[in-house]
């Protein structure tokens, strides 16, 4: 099991799937380690974590296990993009007005590097789709609370 503090950073409770797993990928995929020892960046599975998900701490990515590998690809970038951004932007970690500021961040810079590494998607394609999906549930979860208070005139 991952130590709390980096489970915090990606566990949401609506993010299980219902349907039973279609593949288990234990092997981390040689393009996913080819661009990570390009940037000094260590990569662990961890087959305890939410499917389809993935944690970063430093520069160590966490990634559970993926149904589809076009989807553990885009979701490399983005916990990448997370190990870089103090090293290539103005802010550390914790600079962020918000957690979905952090997010949509990590997610712009991971398709930047991407792109500078030749891969590039479509507005519509389900990486994309789906990246934005799990950027929604920021919006859901860490503005939920805030905004119930506001309306209950707290």
């Amino acid at each position: 099991m991952l130590p709390e503090h980096i489970l915090r950073s990606y566990r949401r409770t609506d993010s299980r799937p219902t349907d039973p797993p279609k593949a288990i990928m234990t092997d981390i995929p040689d393009r996913i380690q080819e661009i990570a020892d390009q940037y000094g960046i260590e990569i662990i599975r961890d087959p305890e974590s939410d499917r389809n998900h993935g944690a970063n701490a430093g520069d160590i990515i966490f990634l559970g296990e993926f149904d589809d590998p076009d989807i553990e690809w885009i979701a490399f970038w983005h916990e990448l993009a997370h190990c870089l951004a103090p090293k290539l932007v103005l802010f550390g970690r914790g600079q962020h007005m918000s957690m979905i500021s952090s997010e949509g961040s990590a997610w712009e810079l991971a398709i930047g590097l991407a792109y500078m590494h030749g891969y590039e998607w479509g507005y519509y394609s389900k990486e994309l789709v789906w990246a934005r999906q799990q950027l929604a549930t920021y919006c859901r979860n860490e503005y939920l609370e805030e905004l119930t208070a506001e309306l209950d005139g707290g």
